[in-house]
């Protein structure tokens, strides 16, 4: 099945799941990998108390939220300060040379960053995460594709609070499916001139929070 890469963009689920689940404020929110993004502004307009780090530039000067310029495996930030801490399509392209200004290849980049991020997370905090799913790939340049094995591997740390997978239809348009359709999906990606035409991976959309354990 080959779909247009401009029909509908997963971005339209992914920031609904999050309303769903970022509950209200006041709380304080990580946004990882923000630049390019009007999620954080969104975000700041309904009141949060927002931060938003990328090792890019924000697109707009003198935002309304407070930005860092840096890497989220190696972050600025104190021990358990982050109520609730987002990470929109993100994780999957940490330590893969080619796009986003990353020079050199980090296998373990994900990885690394999820042990930030446990770092810097309240104990009772909320980590929510949406990533590529499917039969597990690596499309470089472009990103990870996860599957059940691996994703796990990398939130075993986390509890499953929420989990929703979807895929698209004939037409485009993002579905809400189970979890074991969602990992039949073969992923590939179409390109051109680096832009793409044409992709097919599942999406999931993780609500997290440290184990019991961890929070000791």
């Amino acid at each position: 099945m080959h779909i247009p890469e401009n029909i509908v963009n997963e971005r339209s689920i992914e920031y609904s799941f999050v309303f769903m689940n970022i509950g209200k404020p006041p709380a304080t929110v990580l946004d990882v990998g923000c630049s390019g993004s009007d999620f954080p502004e969104v975000l700041a307009a309904h009141g949060f108390d927002v931060y938003g780090i990328d090792i890019r530039n924000y697109h707009i000067e003198n935002p309304t939220f407070s930005f860092i310029k840096g890497n989220i495996m190696n972050t600025p930030f104190s021990d358990n300060i982050f109520d609730i801490i987002t990470a929109i399509s993100t994780i999957e392209h940490l330590g893969m040379s080619g796009r986003y200004r990353i020079e050199e290849d980090i296998p373990s980049a994900d990885k690394n960053a999820i042990k930030e991020i446990k770092r810097i997370i309240k104990k009772n905090g909320r980590f929510i995460m949406t990533v590529p799913y499917g039969r597990f790939t690596i499309l470089k340049p472009w990103h990870k594709v996860y599957d059940d094995k691996n994703l796990e591997e990398l939130i075993a740390d986390f509890s499953v609070l929420k989990e929703k997978y979807f895929i698209r239809n004939r037409n485009g348009c993002w579905i809400s499916t189970t979890k074991e359709a969602a990992s039949k999906i073969v992923p590939y990606i179409i390109a051109k001139s680096g832009i793409v035409l044409i992709h097919q991976y599942a999406l999931a959309c993780l609500v997290l929070k440290l184990k019991r354990s961890e929070c000791q």
